[in-house]
């Protein structure tokens, strides 16, 4: 995604989240652990402080807002920090949807937290794209219809006819969106 934002003039952030990337430990680590939500919170916290690096950066154009831009588990994180940080004026989702949990979901108070659901109903009021595969193994359309459902007004969803992996015009169209719906058509400043 970065590219193509970049490519339309927005500056872009991007950062690997814990055990992702270069960091130490596999992707699915995340979860792993004596504390579950270690991870997850520090992920949470790594991308505040994106933020906090974004408003001191005087290249940086801030005056449409931030948009934060998640793609499968960044979507969740963002959702989270969404939810908690008001700098934050829009958010695109790419291949994101619920948390299953075959640990008793509502009903075990740490897959309830972990509920994105949650999170994305206190995002409402922003604008919200959610872009998602019509045959996607990892989130399913199900669970993407679930996220979008919990969202509050203003939202859009787009469906692909791909897998988890979205194909060059979601980036497209996600670019497209945040210049239309953030920055107004033919916006001179960029965020």
């Amino acid at each position: 995604m970065g590219p193509t934002l970049a490519a339309k003039g927005f500056a872009v952030l991007a950062l690997d989240l814990p055990c992702h990337g270069e960091r130490p430990g596999e992707p699915l680590s995340i979860f792993d652990g004596q504390q579950p939500f270690s991870n997850l919170r520090k992920a949470v916290i790594d991308v505040r402080q994106c933020l906090d690096l974004a408003e001191v950066r005087p290249e940086i154009n801030r005056k449409a807002g931030i948009t934060l831009v998640g793609y499968s588990l960044g979507c969740w994180i963002s959702s989270y920090t969404g939810a908690a940080d008001d700098r934050i004026k829009a958010m695109v989702l790419m291949v994101g949807g619920v948390f299953s949990s075959r640990s008793g979901g509502r009903r075990n108070p740490d897959a309830a937290a972990l509920d994105v659901r949650q999170a994305i109903r206190r995002f409402g009021g922003r604008p919200l794209l959610m872009l998602n595969g019509k045959s996607d193994f990892l989130v399913s359309p199900d669970s993407a219809k679930q996220l979008f459902a919990a969202a509050l007004e203003p939202k859009k969803q787009i469906w692909y006819d791909s897998g988890h992996l979205l194909p060059a015009e979601a980036y497209a169209d996600a670019a497209e969106w945040i210049d239309e719906t953030i920055c107004g058509s033919g916006a001179d400043q960029k965020p």
